[in-house]
């Protein structure tokens, strides 16, 4: 899906995803198939993966860059706030590709809330996967790995409150983690986000 980059909310236009974004395509059919997609406390995720897929499998076609964004992104933020294992892990580890690859922009306005950026919607979806130690060891690793992609991308900007809701993030997985793997990987990432902070910080006092 190639994208002009947005500035503040003004308008853009975008093209939908393309072959070599079929990922976005499986993610949601994979949450669509979940078996409890037909009880009645997922039918509002299952209306928002049926209404991205079918956006997703149209012909190619200019639309406001807002729409795109809200349109793949609520599945896995009403997928994220289900607490279903399965669906999160999905969710998460198709929200972590988009946005490495720059196909959602978090650097416009939330439709939701216009006092705030999509980013920091995102963010705040991200780290409410995190629930103690009762978090499953799978979930964690991705909210370590989609905040590294966060902190170190190019192309999203991310302001103080969800900085610290990140670092928090990662801190409490290294703290309270079963996993040892998961507690080195939330460590070296801690690091390499303090690192880039800092040194973001020393560019700007030059």
């Amino acid at each position: 899906m190639a994208q002009k980059n947005p500035k503040d909310s003004g308008k853009s236009t975008v093209k939908h995803m393309d072959n070599n974004d079929m990922f976005l395509k499986r993610a949601l059919e994979k949450l669509l198939s979940e078996k409890d997609m037909k009880k009645s406390q997922y039918q509002q995720v299952k209306r928002a993966c049926e209404t991205a897929l079918a956006s997703v499998t149209k012909d190619p076609q200019t639309t406001d860059v807002s729409y795109i964004n809200e349109t793949y992104f609520l599945p896995f933020e009403l997928a994220c706030a289900l607490n279903h294992p399965r669906m999160v892990d999905t969710s998460l580890d198709c929200l972590q590709k988009l946005l490495l690859n720059g196909h959602l922009i978090g650097n416009i306005i939330d439709p939701t809330d216009s006092t705030k950026l999509l980013i920091d919607r995102i963010v705040s979806v991200i780290c409410a996967c995190f629930h103690g130690i009762q978090t499953q060891e799978k979930v964690e690793l991705q909210i370590i790995k989609i905040c590294l992609t966060i902190m170190t991308s190019q192309t999203i900007e991310i302001h103080q409150r969800s900085v610290l809701q990140i670092v928090k993030t990662c801190f409490n997985i290294y703290l309270t983690s079963r996993s040892k793997i998961n507690e080195a990987t939330a460590q070296g990432s801690l690091s390499q986000i303090l690192n880039g902070i800092f040194s973001k910080m020393e560019q700007k006092m030059v």
